[in-house]
């Protein structure tokens, strides 16, 4: 019979309740349109980032994706060009239970946040675009933990600005370009969470 089968006279001092899990694995979600741009290629570069500094797990996925895909050739190539060891990339559908697990979900367009308020609306509290995202980094000091983030992300609008339009199919320059802007943000999440 374990202990908190017991009544309570017979535990003693014991916690009302287990705490096996006192502190839930905290992880960020990337989603994107078709989850083969920049959804994974910002999971693969912040996983990069955060590999020695810190536990936070990062995924991405897609809300029409072209599940089972590997990852755009172009923006492969960017990342091996920032020297990331790459992994495997088998894109996903995007889910309620990953929508719920996760800490915070970054997108893209703004038509990817309306997506999400369909199928989840109180996802929409740590949910940011790409662009806010920044935003909020640029204006607060660092360093922050992901819990920060999430609470001061509340009411930020959303300014077109905030945008990064699907470079897929558009060439070598949009690539680099989204590339290049998506890099900028995370090096600021970096920044911020790297002594969390």
């Amino acid at each position: 019979m374990d202990v908190y089968d017991k009544p309570k006279w017979l535990r003693g001092n014991l916690p009302l309740a287990r705490q096996e899990n006192p502190k839930e694995q905290q992880s960020i979600l990337f989603f994107c349109t078709a989850n083969i741009c920049r959804s994974p290629f910002a999971e693969q570069l912040l996983a990069h980032y955060l590999s020695q500094t810190t536990s936070i797990t990062v995924d991405s996925a897609g809300i029409y994706a072209l599940t089972g895909h590997g990852m755009d050739p172009l923006m492969l190539k960017e990342l091996q060009l920032r020297n990331v060891t790459v992994r495997p990339h088998h894109a996903k559908q995007l889910t309620g239970r990953l929508i719920e697990s996760a800490s915070l979900l970054i997108t893209f367009e703004q038509h990817h946040l309306q997506w999400l308020l369909t199928e989840n609306p109180r996802a929409r509290r740590k949910t940011l675009i790409l662009g806010q995202l920044e935003r909020l980094l640029r204006e607060a000091p660092a360093p922050r933990t992901l819990d920060e983030i999430v609470m001061d992300a509340s009411g930020l609008p959303i300014l077109d600005s905030d945008v990064l339009d699907d470079p897929f199919s558009r060439g070598t320059e949009q690539i680099r370009l989204a590339a290049g802007r998506i890099e900028r943000t995370l090096e600021l999440l970096r920044e911020t969470l790297q002594n969390n």
